[in-house]
């Protein structure tokens, strides 16, 4: 099996590739009043609503600080759409 390196807040963490949709830079994103900490918001993608979520909030790391250099990576597993952010990716 494949992975996909990535780094967060200096934590280095490995994903099947198999879930990986897309990988891109960080767009501007749609905030959601009263989302969880984690959630930074939503962004339309080609017409679907995509959570977005800050990897390193939500393993309980540090508070989402985005990074003009951020990418988010879309993940697609078991039915559900979402997208993380973090730091910087290697293939």
């Amino acid at each position: 099996m494949d992975y996909l390196q990535l780094t967060t807040a200096g934590l280095k963490c490995l994903l099947p590739l198999s879930t990986v949709e897309e990988i891109f830079s960080l767009p501007e994103l749609t905030v959601i009043p009263e989302a969880p900490n984690d959630i930074l918001g939503v962004l339309n993608l080609r017409g679907d609503l995509i959570p977005i979520m800050h990897l390193s909030c939500r393993l309980g790391i540090t508070p989402p600080q985005c990074r003009e250099t951020d990418v988010v990576i879309v993940l697609r597993a078991t039915g559900l759409r979402v997208g993380v952010v973090v730091h910087q990716v290697e293939v």
